[in-house]
């Protein structure tokens, strides 16, 4: 029996992110050729559960804490854990929980990074990424990090302790070319490998609830420089004067869906939502139902166009041939379309203005039949790539 263990999953309130983990599944799926089982470290091991009924869904051994006493908890267990990773015997120290996490790093066959970006200086959750890394060194199973983005590094330390925790990686799958040559830079033995989402298929729904209208997400996450709040205010109004020129051109209301979240308006993204409809009134719909990628792809297929600032919108939008124009926030988002040659649809979230990106999307809508088979050939590249080269090692 092949033993799979993936760590740093994170969990379905990030639809874009709990893609990626089931399309790495499904890889694992097609591609081993013996029995086999696999073992999911997520961050919400519970929702993980009911989706990936067939596995075991597991707390990662180490998260983001809770209040006081879990952050006491988990610094004391941390130095144990730092210290077994590098001398498996001194592992008895650990917590019985704990413990039975490490071993499972030890026990399995292959060890494989959940794809994703969250190897990037984002504070105290990189280091507890790492953490859940580190255990790697001692295994000697088969350690993969599959298609995923690397950086940016804004501090020195963040840099060197990420490559110390993925030095021990057999091979590192990078997914965009800003994470391939920082990897290769950091010494790693790295690949090419396009975003597992491409993957995604099956049969669409027929459902055209927002047909004709421009539709969107939002992100409240990385804004760049010191003065967060003002570029986060800077965002909020160009993508009103976005949301109202598109209002005019089509004469529907715009949709906004959100990716990120419970559904309970609790997420920074949710919140800024919130504010968005505010200002807009009739202008803006929120629809909350619309989390699952089919449901969205369905949708999106008989929009008008998506204004993507999560890259996982834009890649849906992509995959059902939908105009759209994305907004970067992160090399990651700019860089995966630069390699598919659609940068001229990246925004930087920096310097976008509403104008410029309401009237692209227009233009693309009304010329949807010539960006549509830019968009085609876009895909087939990606697939290519996918199977050219994660499938043959997750095969080995």
């Amino acid at each position: 029996m092949k033993k799979f263990l993936i760590t740093n999953a994170f969990g379905p309130q990030n639809r874009g992110d709990h893609e990626l983990l089931s399309r790495l599944i499904e890889s694992i799926e097609k591609n081993t050729r013996e029995e086999f089982e696999i073992s999911i470290f997520t961050s919400h091991p519970q929702e993980s559960q009911r989706e990936f009924g067939g596995y075991t869904s597991i707390k990662s051994p180490f998260f983001r804490p809770n209040g006081i006493l879990e952050s006491l908890t988990l610094l004391w267990d941390s130095l144990f854990w730092f210290l077994a990773c590098f001398f498996p015997m001194f592992s008895f120290l650990l917590t019985k929980a704990r413990k039975k996490k490490f071993d499972m790093y030890l026990e399995s066959d292959v060890l494989i990074m959940c794809p994703g970006g969250y190897m990037y200086s984002n504070g105290l959750s990189l280091y507890v990424n790492i953490m859940n890394i580190l255990p790697y060194r001692a295994s000697k199973a088969v350690k993969l990090a599959s298609p995923m983005s690397i950086g940016p590094f804004t501090k020195k330390l963040d840099y060197l302790t990420s490559k110390f925790s993925l030095s021990s990686l057999d091979t590192v799958f990078t997914r965009e070319s800003y994470s391939f040559d920082l990897s290769n830079n950091m010494g790693l033995d790295t690949r090419y490998c396009h975003d597992l989402a491409w993957l995604a298929s099956g049969e669409l729904l027929e459902d055209r609830a927002w047909s004709g209208h421009y539709v969107g997400t939002v992100i409240d996450w990385d804004f760049p420089g010191l003065n967060r709040k003002k570029y986060r205010q800077r965002y909020i109004s160009e993508y009103i004067k976005a949301i109202n020129a598109l209002v005019k051109a089509s004469g529907k209301p715009f949709i906004i869906y959100n990716q990120v979240g419970n559904g309970d308006g609790t997420s920074l993204d949710e919140i800024l939502i919130s504010e968005i409809v505010e200002k807009c009134g009739d202008n803006v719909k929120y629809d909350n139902s619309a989390m699952d990628p089919t449901v969205l792809k369905s949708r999106m297929k008989y929009s008008k166009g998506v204004v993507a600032s999560r890259f996982h919108s834009a890649l849906f939008s992509i995959q059902v041939l939908c105009p759209l124009i994305s907004i970067s926030y992160q090399p990651k988002a700019e860089y995966i379309l630069k390699d598919i040659k659609l940068e001229d649809i990246c925004y930087s979230i920096e310097s976008f203005t509403g104008e410029e990106i309401a009237s692209k999307l227009i233009y693309l809508s009304q010329s949807s039949s010539d960006f549509s088979n830019r968009l085609n050939e876009a895909q087939k590249t990606t697939l290519t790539s996918i199977e050219q080269t994660l499938f043959p090692a997750l095969r080995s």
